[in-house]
């Protein structure tokens, strides 16, 4: 008899989906749902396997509540779910984390739980706001007296500068800037005798350029991590499979929604063999939001744009990218709209090998530890192609690496940046190219126009509001307002626009630069491009354009109108 009803229930779901235009998921009424509007699934993966069971091309998957999805796994999106629309409401998130619960107050004023996930956490977010991690100093840098001779394995501070209950502090991290990237590593001994701290692993890549003191005499760092280093309401550390915060007075704990990141990864999109592809895939309404990028086991030591020293204990060598929270591939003409990507532990969207035609438009990028967006690869191996980033907003990434930058476009063809807001970043606002002189590459033909970009540059040198590598025939970069970038606190310049090493073949105009602290733009190693009708603001005792390294006649300049910053504004 349970045989018989079973059956029949399953005839009348299949009947129901056949039928069906939406998969619903939401605050479901009865178990864990069916899919319907009345009575939604409870989570993405029930919604994406009845999808699959559809035989209509076109199908999809809504979030009708605004609710917090936790995922217990990565979603994985293949050919199965071409002509597939994942939307949702206002407020409906995709969230990689663990609450933590069943906080106690400990002897010293502090709250304690245990932390509910396997990793050492990097970040800890209450009610989507993320919490300080424990920090000396506060705010701003301390500087170093000296590197060590090996100019690697640490240096000198000035004396007294170290609070003394570091003596004997574990999960103690070394935060140490570089010219355009930095280094995180854990801190071996502190010697306040001698006054010496050591780091566990070398600081910075291995390349002799990033020796500590290659940039800078005295340069900056801070340290994080350590229980002994909360000392600030909202401050937050872990030791021991626990997680320590001081809470802001009258804070009630039990009310408040505490936050760790648990997934690696929040959703896939990737065919299941190399000659199969997902098409006309559509997600819009969408927050992507939580999830985790641990330190490597030897440190975290980067060049630019995230790409640092695997330092993983295999011995291997070269670099690779930081991982995003969402990845793309195989994928043609399809698209995210008014998506959010937010408190993301490593990169937010990388649009990556053998996609076509991709548009990312009305979408925020915000509060993110790494880049923004990245658009195809360090290769040239099925390069990306047609992707448009259109609209958007890209703000405050790179908060915990720095050498992080707001677009990256590596190799691809046929891209186009337009009026997208680029700003409080520590680092370049968009990043063209991924070859350090003028051999050809597939790099080509795109279009930069009509995007504000403005306060980058905060933190980190030798960048700038777009930042060109390569020979990119037909690449235009035009309309563009850039403004307010600081002076350098490292030895290189930071610029409006920086055309960097065999940077050529680049149109550059009509685009309006000022309140930079240097040149509205610099040429290093470049070789020849066409600069013309750009608006350039100058500050006092500062040229419109610097030179390193670059023969003046190899750039056409025609027509730029130069005046003093005040001639110009926002």
């Amino acid at each position: 008899m349970h045989r018989i009803n079973l059956c029949v229930a399953f005839f009348f779901l299949c009947i129901h989906y056949s039928n069906a235009d939406i998969i619903y998921v939401g605050i479901s009424k009865v178990g864990e749902g069916n899919g319907s509007l009345e009575n939604p699934f409870l989570s993405i993966s029930q919604a994406l396997q009845a999808t699959r069971s559809l035989e209509k091309r076109k199908k999809r998957i809504h979030i009708k509540d605004p609710i917090t999805l936790y995922l217990k796994e990565t979603i994985r999106l293949d050919e199965r779910d071409s002509f597939l629309e994942i939307s949702g409401v206002k407020g409906s998130q995709i969230n990689g984390g663990k609450r933590v619960q069943d906080w106690r107050k400990t002897n010293d004023g502090l709250w304690l739980a245990k932390c509910p996930t396997g990793s050492i956490p990097r970040e800890l977010f209450l009610n989507g706001t993320a919490l300080q991690r424990a920090r000396f100093p506060d705010s701003g840098w301390l500087r170093i007296e000296k590197s060590l001779p090996d100019r690697r394995s640490g240096f000198w501070f000035r004396k007294n500068e170290l609070p003394s209950r570091l003596k004997n502090s574990t999960n103690l991290e070394l935060l140490f800037l570089h010219d355009w990237s930095i280094s995180r590593m854990p801190v071996r001994e502190i010697d306040f005798e001698n006054s010496i701290l050591y780091s566990k692993f070398p600081i910075g890549c291995s390349a002799p350029h990033y020796a500590i003191d290659h940039f800078e005499k005295n340069p900056r760092y801070a340290l994080v991590g350590s229980v002994d280093l909360i000392d600030q309401a909202g401050e937050w550390a872990f030791n021991k499979g626990k997680l320590f915060y001081k809470p802001y007075p009258g804070e009630k704990i039990a009310e408040s929604n505490f936050v760790i990141p648990h997934l690696e990864q929040l959703l896939l999109m990737q065919p299941s063999e190399t000659d199969k592809s997902i098409t006309n895939l559509k997600i819009s309404g969408i927050t992507f939001s939580v999830c985790r990028f641990d330190l490597p086991i030897k440190g975290y030591a980067s060049g630019q744009a995230t790409i640092h020293e695997h330092r993983d204990g295999s011995g291997k060598s070269g670099r690779k990218m930081m991982p995003t929270a969402v990845r793309v591939e195989g994928t043609f003409d399809s698209s995210f709209q008014n998506c959010k990507f937010t408190n993301l532990g490593g990169s937010g969207l990388w649009v990556g090998r053998n996609c076509r035609n991709i548009t990312i438009t009305d979408s925020q990028f915000k509060n993110i530890a790494g880049n923004g967006i990245n658009i195809g690869e360090t290769d040239q191996h099925l390069p990306a192609k047609n992707v448009e980033i259109l609209n958007s907003q890209v703000q405050r990434c790179g908060n915990q690496f720095y050498g992080s930058v707001g677009i990256w476009l590596g190799m691809a063809e046929n891209c186009k940046i337009e009026r997208c807001e680029i700003s409080q970043l520590p680092y370049t606002g968009i990043s063209l190219g991924w070859k350090w002189d003028d051999t050809p590459t597939v790099a080509r033909n795109h279009k930069i126009s009509n995007n504000h970009i403005h306060h980058v540059m905060q933190i980190l040198s030798d960048g700038g509001g777009i930042y060109t590598l390569g020979r990119q025939p037909g690449s235009i970069l035009s309309g563009n307002q850039i403004h307010h970038i600081p002076l350098n606190a490292g030895r290189a310049q930071s610029n409006g626009i920086f055309m960097d090493q065999g940077s050529s073949a680049f149109t550059v105009r009509n685009n309006t630069i000022h309140h930079i602290a240097k040149s509205p733009i610099r040429f290093h190693k470049a070789k020849e491009n066409l600069i013309k009708e750009n608006a350039l603001g100058v500050g006092s005792g500062e040229e419109a354009f610097t030179f390193n390294s670059t023969p003046k006649e190899l750039i056409a300049l025609e027509n730029n109108k130069v005046t003093p910053n005040k001639d110009l504004t926002e």
